[in-house]
């Protein structure tokens, strides 16, 4: 099983990652931090005269990809039950299944 977590928020992701999701597997577990993406634009301050008056703004998304192996059927509609209830807002979750 594959998961992919998303969020914008660096700590809340470790958080999650690190409370939450780890001390309640009993599998093997490798946890891969993907390259964070970042979008920038650019907005006129006023639109009229002053065409200079620029603001700029960036928005990051940082993700982490989590390997499972070593897991049931079974198991896993348990596990990704509980990732749903257990999941932190502002963080997404995308699951991948391998059999």
């Amino acid at each position: 099983m594959i998961l992919i977590l998303k969020s914008f928020n660096k700590n809340s992701l470790n958080f999650f990652i690190n409370s939450i999701l780890l001390p309640n597997l009993n599998f093997n577990i490798k946890v891969i931090p993907l390259p964070s993406t970042s979008k920038k634009w650019t907005v006129l301050k006023s639109p009229h005269v002053n065409s200079k008056a620029k603001e700029q703004f960036e928005m990051v998304t940082h993700k982490r990809l989590i390997k499972l192996s070593g897991i049931k059927k079974s198991e896993l509609i348990y596990f990704n039950n509980f990732l749903k209830i257990n999941l932190i807002p502002g963080i997404s979750l995308k699951s991948k299944y391998n059999f």
